[in-house]
């Protein structure tokens, strides 16, 4: 019975040579090996997908191996070039000539709004954690 559990490994070919041998000999004993592995291969077949015939498979690799011509490939020549130049164009006139300096008073005033209510969630949850301690 323990031979029967290697049907799959036998017809998928994992087996070692040696497991393969001791296979094939239960095979010509079991019967119900037998079925099974007449079911396994009716059903590797059924999956299988028949051949093209040999025309079909000509005329579609003539039909797929033709060089195209440069001018099949115009619109990604022409869109890569508008890419290159929006990005050149955009380089040179976002190329910064003056910096501005920020304001202090700008940002601790921005501070000031935005982060007190984190400044005051960690300091109650830094006492929160010190009186754990």
């Amino acid at each position: 019975m323990k031979e029967c559990q290697n049907i799959l490994l036998y017809v998928s070919g994992e087996l070692t040579p040696q497991q393969q041998t001791a296979f094939a000999a239960h095979l010509a004993t079991c019967a119900k090996c037998q079925q099974q592995l007449a079911f396994l291969q009716k059903t590797q077949a059924a999956l299988e997908a028949p051949a093209a015939p040999a025309q079909v498979v000509e005329d579609l690799f003539a039909k797929t191996s033709r060089k195209r011509s440069v001018w099949s490939h115009w619109k990604e020549i022409v869109a890569t070039s508008v890419l290159a130049g929006a990005c050149m164009w955009g380089f040179i006139v976002g190329l910064p000539f003056e910096k501005t300096a920020f304001d202090k008073a700008e940002i601790i005033a921005y501070m000031t709004e935005n982060m007190d209510e984190d400044y005051l969630s960690f300091a109650s949850d830094l006492t929160l954690m010190e009186e754990d301690f």
